[in-house]
């Protein structure tokens, strides 16, 4: 297996938030794997450069999924889209996230690590997509205030 860290950035809502809410638009991680083949998701780092330390839900699909939740609406998806596409949710916790780091930006990051979540992808993918879901009502200065970074073990 081949070790890869990716980043991404979503777009995600600038106003305030409630809970339940999606808080990014549908966005896809490239390169996640070979064409066809799989992987193991080790860990996610989240930097977060509005410094809100959210617990945030990361909805992981194989393929973009259909009718995703409208950001700052509540997030739902069809049973079919979820029994079709869901890989796996992953909850960062608002506990570990280390705030206050100084410099010039401030910022908070949070890493969850030894995650172990499985996906295979269809014939000729070789990227996952994901949708963010708040838990608390964070309101985030900027629409790429959240970066990702998955750390994937290729098949």
């Amino acid at each position: 297996m081949a070790r890869r860290l990716l980043r991404s950035t979503p777009v995600v809502e600038t106003s305030a938030l409630d809970a339940g809410d999606a808080a990014s638009e549908v966005t896809s991680v490239l390169r996640a794997a070979r064409n066809g083949k799989g992987g193991v998701i080790d860990s996610i780092t989240v930097v977060d450069k509005a410094e809100q330390s959210a617990e945030l839900q990361i909805f992981l699909f194989i393929d973009e999924p259909a009718s995703p939740a409208a950001l700052d609406a509540a997030f739902a998806f069809t049973d079919a889209v979820l029994a079709a596409n869901l890989i796996g949710v992953v909850t960062i916790p608002a506990a570990n996230y280390i705030v206050e780091l100084g410099g010039a930006g401030v910022q908070s990051i949070a890493v969850l690590r030894n995650i172990g979540l499985g996906f295979v992808l269809p014939a000729n993918k070789n990227k996952i997509w994901y949708q963010l879901r708040v838990t608390g009502t964070p309101t985030y200065a900027a629409a790429d205030a959240l970066t990702l970074i998955f750390d994937i073990d290729q098949e």
